[in-house]
Parts: C-alpha cells; sequence; structure tokens
C-alpha cells in the first residue's frame, strides 16, 4: 500500500518535562509573576504516521508529532506584562539577578507554553499536518486543525508598533486570561493528537486482521 517500513513513521512518546523547584520558587517570589505550573497530565497516544501522510511526509510527519507532543509538556509562567518588549527585559534583569546560567533552568524561562517563537512553530506544524493529511477523516481532522489555527492566529497577529515594541491581542489579557489562551490551544493539540492516534490505532487493526 505505501512501500515503506511504517515503523520507521512511528512517533516516539516524549517524557514529561519538570521545572526545577527552585527556579520555580524564585519565579513564584518575583512580584511579576502570577502564576507558576508543570505542564498537566496527557494520555499521548503512539502514532504511526504510514497510512495518515504519503511516504514523502513520514519521516517528517513524524517529527512534526514529536514537536506538538513537546509542546504539550511545557509548563506555565503567567506574568503581568503587556509586552514581549517589556517581558524581555524581566527577563535579563531577572537572570542577573539571580546568577542563572546558561543551562536547564535558563532554558526554563523561556521555554514556557505561552512563548510566542514556540507557538508560531506549532501553527508551522498543524498548518503542514493539515496540508498533508490523506487519512480516512479528511473533513474532522481539517477542522480540528482550523480551530486551533483560529484560536492561535486570532490573539497572535500584530495589532500595535511602538514603544513598547510588538503588541498582539494576546499581550493585552489578564494574566488568568493568557493561562486560559494557552490552555485551550494545547487541548486542542492533544485532539489532533488523539484523532491522529485512534486511525493509527485502526490502521493498525486492519492490517493485523488482513494480514
Amino acid at each position: 500500500m505505501s512501500g515503506y517500513k511504517t515503523e520507521k513513521y512511528i512517533s516516539r512518546l516524549v517524557p514529561k518535562y519538570c521545572m526545577d523547584r527552585q527556579l520555580e520558587e524564585l519565579l513564584r517570589a518575583d512580584p511579576h509573576i502570577v502564576l507558576v505550573e508543570q505542564a498537566e497530565e496527557w494520555d499521548i497516544p503512539t502514532i504511526d504516521m504510514a497510512g495518515l501522510v504519503d511516504s514523502t511526509y513520514g519521516e517528517r510527519a513524524t517529527q512534526v508529532i514529536e514537536n506538538l507532543q513537546r509542546y504539550l509538556q511545557l509548563g506555565y509562567i503567567i506574568d503581568t506584562f503587556q509586552s514581549h518588549h517589556e517581558r524581555v527585559n524581566w527577563r535579563r534583569y531577572f537572570i542577573q539577578q539571580h546568577k542563572i546560567e546558561e543551562g536547564e533552568s535558563y532554558h526554563e524561562i523561556s521555554t514556557t507554553a505561552l512563548r510566542q517563537n514556540r507557538i508560531s512553530g506549532i501553527v508551522s506544524a498543524v498548518e503542514f499536518l493539515k496540508q498533508i493529511y490523506t487519512g480516512p477523516e479528511t473533513e474532522r481532522f481539517s477542522a480540528l486543525c482550523t480551530t486551533y489555527l483560529q484560536t492561535a492566529y486570532d490573539n497572535s497577529v500584530v495589532i500595535e508598533r511602538g514603544e513598547r515594541g510588538l503588541i498582539k491581542p494576546c499581550d493585552l489579557f489578564e494574566p488568568m486570561q493568557k493561562y486560559a489562551w494557552a490552555k485551550q490551544m494545547k487541548q486542542q493539540v492533544y485532539d489532533i493528537l488523539v484523532l491522529l492516534g485512534e486511525q493509527s490505532a485502526a490502521r493498525k487493526k486492519y492490517t493485523a486482521v488482513s494480514s
């Protein structure tokens, strides 16, 4: 049917990433930080992309799936800033103040579920999967992808350029609105993975019965 080894396109399960406890305490004590929270517990399925995309994209699709899994494993650092510029300046000061060197803790401050660069990467990943998907539930899969893309796009477009840098709707959210938005996007990404997992399992079962 496909002409390539299906096991080559099975995504690895990405382990949950836990923030360093000492760093978590420092962040909670900072007056600009409203909430620090570890990532949720997700029941992430094993996904074999064979039969769901053309073999040309099999390996790349698997890498994209693993990238979506990593996104789900990111925690939350919710702050009071209303521009990326203010956040960058705070992050630089926080790192210097607490003498945080390049390494895990340094990385954790920058890599959260609300980091714009991370969200942009997930948007690209979902767009890619939407374009290459050839599985049996095109309409349903496309709808799930579109729902996520609208949620991300609507609040990530630049609406102001000025002294505070580039301002997006999400920058103007109240802190807990940011948190709710991030959780909503992660749930939508999870829904995409669940559908792919269901189809992967169904195809594996059908193949086993047919062989």
